[in-house]
């Protein structure tokens, strides 16, 4: 088969048939597009197969009165430190669904970070490349958590 160049190429191979079927394209049968033959299936699995671990430790929860010398806002019953976690709790995942037991709005705060390490990246803001340390969103209680990718 020819590289695939040009719109023009791709009718042309069209017409004649050359194109495959998924099926083909996930058991490696997949068109030559002018570099080594590998399977669409093949590339993706080595990037989402091989993701590796992170883990989430609780580092620090934080009550209001260590925050602030007056309240910003009338205290309410709620305003203790959070109920979800405790100092020193851990969580391993590997893949990039939220744990279960872990506050859905923690969760969407420290995503992106949890995203890049996961993936391979890192932050800059650390020296220690595949750390990062972050914390949820609530500014009255708010939880510090340190994510580091294992394995």
């Amino acid at each position: 088969m020819m590289p695939c160049t040009t719109k023009k190429s791709n009718k042309k191979r069209l017409a004649e048939g050359n194109y495959h079927s998924l099926p083909d394209l996930l058991s490696g049968r997949a068109l030559d597009l002018g570099f080594p033959q590998r399977s669409f299936l093949g590339y993706w699995s080595a990037i989402l197969f091989t993701m590796a671990k992170l883990k989430i430790t609780v580092l620090k929860k934080l009550d209001p009165d260590e925050i602030f010398d007056e309240l910003p806002v009338k205290r309410q019953d709620w305003m203790v430190p959070c109920e979800f976690y405790k100092d020193g709790q851990e969580y391993i995942i590997d893949r990039l669904s939220m744990p279960e037991g872990f506050c859905g709005s923690a969760w969407q705060t420290i995503y992106p970070n949890a995203r890049t390490l996961l993936y391979g990246g890192d932050l800059p803001f650390f020296d220690e490349k595949g750390t990062s340390v972050t914390c949820c969103a609530d500014g009255m209680r708010p939880v510090i958590f340190k994510l580091e990718r294992i394995q």
